[in-house]
């Protein structure tokens, strides 16, 4: 890999317990032992797609990682912190920060000795932690730091926005707290993610509006090796319902997309919304999804086309793709945001990272009131609930 303008960091901190943080000084290089293959995935948390995962083989003739061997070098046991990192231009970047999940030896021929190396990340901690909770109203992303609170979850490893949507008292005993802050995102439809660096992140459904490009894709920008652009009626949604932990039903209709396209919905149902904020994100959905919009899936780009601008970009980013198709029709140049990000890199020392990317949809005006919480004025606002406009 010394050829190449990058180089890969893998780290551990063997001896620091799970739920502990590492300092500077715990950290063990593993990267001479890189071997095969390292993949790492982060991406949002919508959809139930919030959980990361990545891996690595390393190189263990001397048997230093094999679990089966009692005078081993290393502490292998489950959950130590684990990082991977690139190094370009002499700027460190963080790809994912999780825990091992497991040390897997591996021989896969006489004479080799391997260790498969499995990470997971934030998300499938906090799937461990259940909690009893006693929550007041509150916006979304002061619900979502009131339960990592309950989890004793390091403020250091958390970046989140207030959010824009109430939610209503939440009091419940054993409650899982990844669920949790799943369902409060949800009720945003705003943005959760693990960072590089490992940290919780939340962004409000009004962080995509009126932001700009980061990086572009393709003509004038990175060189993309292979794109799989997708414009269909899988997400299309021009009835939406949203039905609230109380039962009561909200629906918001865009007569002519029904008209145009058929009847499409997709239910939301038993978030802990009161009714104008329930009534709020049917119109929201609709506002978003109500028309067939340009996706990209697997945005691929070689190390050697991306540089630090592939390494850079992180989820949520807005980013540009622009593309000539053959024929007259003209050029396509669309604004997206990040939705996924996978990195792979090869023994040879090749590195692709591909990039799932979702429709941006527009500036927008949407604004909400509420009484008890405080004001954010705008279009159509009065002081008798949450009033929207796009």
């Amino acid at each position: 890999m010394s050829d190449w303008p990058w180089s890969l960091v893998f780290e551990v901190a063997f001896d620091v317990d799970a739920m502990s943080e590492p300092g500077p000084g715990d950290w063990t290089d593993l990267s001479s032992r890189l071997e095969g293959r390292a993949h790492s995935v982060r991406g949002m948390g919508r959809s139930g797609n919030s959980s990361g995962e990545a891996s690595v083989t390393l190189n263990n003739r001397d048997r230093a990682l094999d679990p089966t061997n009692v005078s081993a070098t290393y502490n292998l046991v489950p959950m130590r912190h684990a990082r991977l990192q690139a190094v370009y231009d002499a700027t460190t970047y963080d790809l994912f920060t999780g825990w091992v999940d497991g040390w897997s030896p591996a021989w896969p021929q006489w004479g080799q000795s391997l260790t498969q190396v499995r990470l997971v990340d934030a998300m499938a901690m906090l799937g461990t932690i259940d909690v009893d909770v006693d929550l007041p109203r509150q916006r979304t992303g002061e619900r979502i730091d009131a339960l990592l609170d309950l989890a004793s979850w390091p403020a250091s490893l958390r970046d989140i926005d207030t959010g824009v949507v109430t939610l209503e008292p939440l009091e419940l005993d054993r409650s899982n707290v990844r669920q949790e802050i799943d369902d409060a995102a949800d009720a945003e439809d705003g943005y959760l993610w693990i960072a590089g660096d490992g940290g919780i992140t939340f962004r409000s459904r009004h962080s995509r509006l009126g932001v700009s490009s980061q990086a572009t894709f393709g003509v004038g920008g990175m060189k993309v090796s292979s794109v799989d652009p997708v414009y269909d009626t899988q997400l299309l949604t021009n009835v939406a319902i949203v039905t609230s932990e109380a039962g009561e039903e909200f629906t918001a209709t865009r007569q002519a997309a029904v008209d145009a396209y058929g009847y499409r919905d997709v239910p939301v149902r038993d978030l802990g919304l009161p009714g104008y904020e329930s009534q709020a994100l049917a119109e929201w959905i609709l506002y978003r999804l109500a028309d067939p919009r340009l996706w990209l899936d697997g945005v691929a780009v070689e190390s050697r086309n991306g540089g630090a601008a592939m390494f850079g970009l992180t989820i949520a980013d807005l980013v540009t793709f622009a593309h000539t198709p053959p024929g007259d029709a003209g050029d396509v140049d669309a604004d997206l945001h990040v939705e996924r990000i996978r990195h792979e890199v090869s023994r040879d020392g090749s590195w692709i990272a591909r990039f799932d990317l979702s429709p941006y949809f527009g500036a927008g005006g949407w604004m909400t009131w509420n009484d008890d919480l405080g004001s954010q004025g705008g279009p159509g606002w009065d002081d008798e609930g949450a009033q929207w406009a796009p």
